[in-house]
């Protein structure tokens, strides 16, 4: 973000509660409103005061300054929000979840990113209900806490503050996370390990061995129910009366969720006790942990729009990455990978994944540049990630668009392939498509949600730029893809200012056609209309002024 401060990275932090605020008082580790906020600012690690008074003297809400980083050309510039009451974890409700998504939503663009300060006790639970809560989110959600205050001598939370606010000024991760103890996890597949140690959160893709156990009653009016069951996905099958329950539940409507307790594997319906569960309609959960289980269960229960059948094939479906589709084939079944897998001598599955890294990324794109659709479906079925990026940040979804192969971008989107990831240019698949004013590509991504990634500014030296040379088809793929007809440029202009500059009266109708406003003043104060008087276009004056 280019301000007159210089560039800085703008992320908003929600404080909600928890340790890492926390104030001891005699001995005892409480909540006390604004002492986090008045304790950061005295922090050299946290706060740069010498900047915030010299870029921000005048503000009335003065945000908070991390010291220069290496490597990084922008300030890292952090307002923070404290919520009122402060919370404890324990106490987060569904209400409290939907309260931080709408203030994300409000400050949306106003921020690259967005840090969530949340008691360790609920925050994988806080997580995955932002990952479904948060729909199309296309920049970093990052979810911290600590187990250890900011201000004690030994603490996690600076560090995991810091670390939380780098990712979510700098990585360009759109989706929500959880950052703890240096690492960096996927919202909807972190789970609370341990209440003590610093390394309290893990990312495995089961929960941790307990017995078996239903999460919720099975009566009326309950609609959803997480089953715990052993090793993968089984349970006693002599246990008639609970499989005659759970196949009552079933047949009212009720959605059950079948998710094994093993840390590892995930719910295989080939044996007979599993199969028993997946004949009376219960849902295998594939390999989601418990958390991502129950709020994904919520939120697709939440859409009153859906018919039986389609919330039952969403749970089964892999909709923000909180479960693995099984793969039908390996990757050595494809034909191309099994020639050099034979030319190259590999044998070890390292030289195999290492082929897979380095070979498939480029077959895909190879794919997408070509709108070769068996083949992008045949590299699927092998294990490839579609989402996979080249050496220039850009994934297929970038090279299909770009190509202008529609069909292609249709399969990549419904393939879950985000148009939200930028390339090297900041660019992304949107973007990619109006350069090469591919107008059936525009209109695919716009309807699935994507919205332009360069900033207004830039966006305004582009249309400017494509008034200067009278280039009317690139300016209707911008308009097309979303752009605002009156952006402005570095000096204030828009294009109907450089099409009347010109004098090149088909561009200028044509702007003021599509809404652009002949009073927008530059910089300097010259609006279009002005210049056409000094210039003496009068029929064009005229023309404007019937606007």
């Amino acid at each position: 973000m280019n301000t007159m401060h210089g560039e800085e990275a703008r992320v908003l932090v929600l404080y909600t509660g928890g340790t890492i605020g926390m104030k001891c008082i005699d001995g005892v580790y409480r909540p006390e409103a604004n002492y986090l906020l008045r304790a950061m600012r005295d922090m050299p690690l946290l706060n740069d005061c010498d900047y915030v008074s010299t870029n921000y003297a005048d503000a009335k809400i003065k945000p908070y300054c991390l010291p220069s980083l290496q490597h990084s050309k922008k300030r890292l510039v952090y307002w923070v929000v404290e919520y009122d009451p402060l919370l404890d974890s324990s106490d987060m409700t569904f209400d409290d979840w939907i309260k931080i998504g709408k203030d994300i939503q409000k400050a949306y663009d106003q921020y690259v990113g967005f840090v969530i300060l949340h008691g360790t006790d609920t925050l994988a639970y806080t997580a995955c209900a932002l990952s479904f809560i948060l729909e199309n989110v296309g920049k970093p959600v990052v979810i911290t806490g600590a187990q250890i205050p900011v201000f004690e001598v030994r603490s996690d939370g600076r560090e995991n503050l810091i670390g939380a606010l780098i990712m979510a000024a700098y990585y360009d991760i759109p989706e929500v996370t959880v950052y703890f103890n240096n690492k960096l996890f996927r919202g909807n597949r972190t789970i609370k390990m341990d209440n003590s140690s610093l390394e309290a959160f893990k990312s495995p893709n089961m929960l941790p061995i307990a017995q078996m156990d239903v999460r919720a009653s099975l009566q009326p009016p309950t609609e959803g129910v997480v089953l715990q069951t052993f090793g993968a996905g089984n349970m006693p099958s002599h246990r008639t009366d609970i499989i005659d329950e759970l196949k009552k539940a079933v047949d009212r409507g009720c959605l059950i969720i079948n998710c094994s307790q093993c840390v590892r594997g995930q719910v295989d319906v080939q044996y007979l006790t599993g199969k028993i569960l997946y004949d009376i309609g219960v849902i295998p959960g594939s390999d989601m942990t418990t958390e991502a289980a129950l709020t994904k269960l919520s939120y697709v229960l939440s859409k009153d729009c859906w018919e039986l059948s389609k919330k039952k094939a969403m749970m089964v479906k892999n909709i923000r990455g909180e479960l693995t589709v099984t793969q039908p084939k390996p990757l050595r079944d494809l034909e191309i990978v099994s020639q050099m897998t034979r030319f190259l001598h590999l044998n070890t599955s390292h030289e195999m994944e290492f082929l897979r890294h380095a070979v498939l990324p480029q077959l895909l794109c190879h794919a997408a540049s070509n709108g070769n659709l068996e083949l992008l479906r045949a590299l699927r079925e092998n294990g490839a990630n579609l989402s996979a990026i080249d050496y220039n940040g850009r994934n297929a979804l970038h090279i299909a668009a770009s190509a202008g192969h529609v069909d292609a971008v249709k399969y990549l989107l419904t393939q879950g392939v985000s148009f939200q990831l930028r390339d090297q240019r900041d660019e992304n698949a949107l973007v990619a498509a109006v350069r090469t004013k591919n107008k059936a590509c525009i209109e695919t991504l716009r309807s699935a949600g994507a919205v332009l990634s360069i900033s207004p500014f830039q966006l305004g030296v582009e249309l400017c730029l494509c008034a200067s040379c009278g280039d009317i088809e690139t300016l209707n793929s911008w308009l097309a893809a979303g752009a605002d007809i009156n952006q402005q440029d570095y000096g204030g202009r828009t294009a109907l200012h450089i099409a009347v500059e010109s004098r090149n009266k088909q561009l200028i109708y044509y702007l003021l056609g599509q809404g652009a406003d002949p009073d927008k003043s530059d910089y300097f104060d010259l609006t279009p209309l002005g210049h056409a008087k000094k210039l003496n276009l009068q029929d064009l004056v005229t023309k404007m002024k019937k606007r």
